[in-house]
């Protein structure tokens, strides 16, 4: 089974359209959408109050959420809740926690995929004997243009800090085994793993805040661990609707959770080198650094023990 994991918040009416799109163009495999809900107090505190695609909290008078309706009503849809605090990633965490399959599909909730994208993908990747790769699709950025686009990387190592930007994807070519290619890093969104994979690296770490840092974790993880990100060039392209999302993060979360993904792939020699880059209090810096190590101690461990080179040594450095 192919399990879809899809966070969202203040994403109505959007997510409609894209449970919609994903369920047509796998409805000849077995499937699960699962929608994670992930309104809570740090979003109404943003003064947002929750659509139609959200439960009302506890202290309000009760709205129903449409997606949580519908899903009654469909097999193959579940709606949860991840409301502790407003993380991306954690919600994700949450989705695979409450999933079937053994094979995972990462989108936002405002995609749309190109036809048979999503059902070419996993047809290739559930015919792989050795499960410890991800796959994923070219992305434009928005909906209505034709551009394709993977990662790139962008590095400054002597500052430790192990980034990514947009670049183009090549043409694709006659032969299907030419659109597989390897990539140093590429986004989640159109990113397919195993659960054993998933579980291999850890999963994404409970302390991740808000956006920035579980891609870093997710690429970088995987790199020192010996395991390949592969493009699926096939033609197909995944549509993504590139806008703001109306809510904000802040330093403290951003650095956290870049911090967080840097010591679990570089440990602490990487993680010092980010906080010696890092502009602010002093004292706060302090105190991210001092919270991102206590907190992931036994994942770092767990990684450690596991990877086959520094992240010093890794090839894609010196490209």
């Amino acid at each position: 089974m192919l399990s879809v994991i899809m966070p969202y918040v203040n994403e109505w009416p959007q997510i409609a359209f894209t449970i919609r799109a994903v369920a047509e163009e796998l409805k000849e495999i077995e499937f699960e959408i699962i929608a994670i809900d992930n309104y809570c107090d740090q979003v109404k505190a943003q003064n947002h109050m929750p659509d139609r695609g959200h439960r009302g909290l506890s202290t309000q008078k009760k709205q129903d959420s449409h997606i949580e309706v519908v899903s009654k009503k469909h097999s193959w849809l579940k709606y949860i809740r991840y409301n502790k605090k407003l993380s991306h990633w954690n919600a994700k965490r949450k989705g695979i926690e409450a999933s079937s399959g053994e094979t995972f599909l990462f989108l936002d909730s405002h995609v749309m995929p190109s036809k048979n994208l999503l059902t070419s993908m996993y047809n290739f990747y559930k015919t792989k004997k050795n499960p410890f790769f991800s796959l994923h699709a070219p992305l434009a950025y928005h909906i209505l243009e034709n551009n394709r686009l993977i990662y790139a990387m962008q590095n400054e190592t002597e500052k430790g800090i192990y980034h990514y930007r947009f670049c183009t994807c090549p043409k694709p070519k006659a032969d299907l085994k030419d659109n597989m290619f390897e990539v140093p890093c590429m986004s989640t969104c159109g990113m397919m793993m195993s659960r054993k994979l998933y579980d291999r690296i850890g999963g994404f770490p409970k302390s991740l805040g808000i956006y920035g840092g579980g891609e870093n974790f997710i690429n970088f993880t995987m790199a020192v661990m010996g395991f390949k990100k592969i493009i699926f060039n096939a033609g197909g392209t995944l549509y993504h609707h590139g806008d703001k999302r109306n809510y904000s993060w802040n330093y403290t979360d951003y650095h956290s959770n870049r911090l967080i993904a840097t010591y679990l792939f570089g440990g602490e020699k990487q993680a010092i080198k980010y906080v010696q880059n890092i502009k602010g209090n002093p004292n706060l810096i302090k105190t991210i650094y001092e919270d991102a190590l206590t907190k992931n101690k036994t994942q770092r461990k767990l990684i450690k023990g596991r990877q086959i080179i520094n992240i010093e040594e890794w090839h894609w450095l010196d490209k």
